[in-house]
């Protein structure tokens, strides 16, 4: 994954597309700024459990935010799998 994350930097990428700032994403995620601004300088990669959660605030696949090479967009069943969570959680 490593090599995977730096050719691209697909949070800055997502924030761009969906007209986000990192306080936006900090905002929607709870994770700390000083980590979000540390991804996308590229300095660090998030954790599984950090991607998970950006790509649901930021409606990107999971994969596609690790660097790999699939579609962008969030998959049905995936978003049909955040709201079933939803409702287990609550």
């Amino acid at each position: 994954m490593k090599d995977n994350y730096k050719k691209n930097n697909r949070i800055a990428e997502a924030l761009s597309v969906r007209g986000l700032k990192q306080a936006d994403l900090v905002e929607r995620t709870g994770l700390k700024k000083s980590s979000i601004s540390s991804w996308i300088a590229q300095r660090w990669q998030p954790n599984v459990d950090a991607t998970g959660i950006m790509a649901k605030a930021l409606d990107v696949s999971e994969m596609w935010l690790a660097g790999y090479d699939c579609p962008m967009e969030r998959p049905i069943e995936q978003k049909k799998m955040d709201k079933m969570a939803v409702l287990v959680n609550n």
